[in-house]
């Protein structure tokens, strides 16, 4: 009898729709999404092909749990404003919800552990975003998305229209895109706790013109002002020991950095791959003091 019930379990198993996916691990496609099945047999979301404007996510595709979003699965989904992500999902990849423009509003359940990098970037109507408030990983402070054991912010909601923002005191990191083309920043602060500042976390804030670093700033990312066309001058802290290609690429206002102490040890005369020298942060500047190189 149990090798009876073991082969007809068996039968159903390879019968079944999803059982030549799961076993290759493969994509395939449930409803309005494309899956991909992990190796505890629950799944990923790749691609959301819906039109749905409210969407409350399946916590169950083909009878696997949903645990994953992956990165950009839901970009360009033009028709959603409102999302709700089932307590089954663990992780959100990075920019998994990018240029969905007119998003309004996201819930985040507290079984969720892991973001990549800014899930809603170009998210130009983003105004809400709800945590669990029994996350253990992370919260919102005014609006604003934190991972808490990192210190890290990590989304700076696009539709907020204030023009000045401080970032909350113990911060450590400034994540990846965490302001990427916030328009109507003006001014921010950092405060000293701050060490990182990561790839592309300014980029496009048009309207900034005045950021205060913190100074025990170390690294800033590639691209972490580009395009901030209003912004005219900067002050790199002496703590700064890498900064990213582009960083100040197409800052067409930036006509003063001020680099204070800096020694020079802590710069390479070749730097290594996708690092530049702040000798070279902008060809126009016209006034560098400090600098370590000529």
């Amino acid at each position: 009898m149990k090798k009876l019930s073991l082969l007809l379990t068996l039968l159903l198993v390879l019968l079944s729709p999803l059982a030549p996916a799961m076993a290759k691990g493969e994509t395939f496609n449930s409803g309005d999404y494309k899956c991909t099945p992990l190796k505890d047999s629950s799944v990923e979301i790749k691609k959301y092909t819906g039109e749905a404007s409210v969407l409350e996510i399946p916590s169950q595709l083909d009878g696997c749990a949903v645990t994953s979003i992956g990165g950009q699965a839901f970009a360009l989904c033009d028709s959603v404003t409102q999302v709700t992500i089932p307590d089954s999902v663990t992780s959100i990849g990075s920019e998994a919800f990018h240029t969905c423009r007119y998003l309004t509003r996201i819930i985040i359940p507290d079984s969720v552990a892991l973001i990549g990098s800014n899930p809603f970037v170009d998210c130009f109507a983003l105004t809400d975003i709800v945590v669990s408030p029994n996350s253990p990983v992370f919260e919102t402070i005014d609006g604003v998305l934190f991972e808490k054991n990192e210190k890290k912010l990590v989304c700076y909601p696009y539709a907020f229209t204030a023009s000045g923002y401080a970032v909350p005191q113990d911060t450590l990191v400034i994540g990846n895109h965490a302001f990427d083309s916030c328009k109507s920043l003006t001014t921010v602060t950092t405060p000293d706790s701050v060490t990182f500042i990561g790839n592309a976390a300014f980029a496009y804030c048009e309207s900034l013109s005045k950021i205060a670093l913190s100074s025990s700033l170390t690294s800033i990312g590639y691209d972490a002002f580009f395009s901030c066309e209003s912004l005219t001058r900067i002050t790199i802290p002496d703590g700064v020991d890498s900064i990213g290609s582009s960083a100040f690429y197409g800052c067409v206002s930036l006509t003063e950095a001020t680099v204070v102490h800096i020694a020079p040890q802590r710069y390479e005369r070749r730097p290594p791959q996708r690092r530049t020298p702040i000798s070279c942060l902008q060809g126009q500047l016209a006034n560098l003091q400090g600098m370590p190189f000529s």
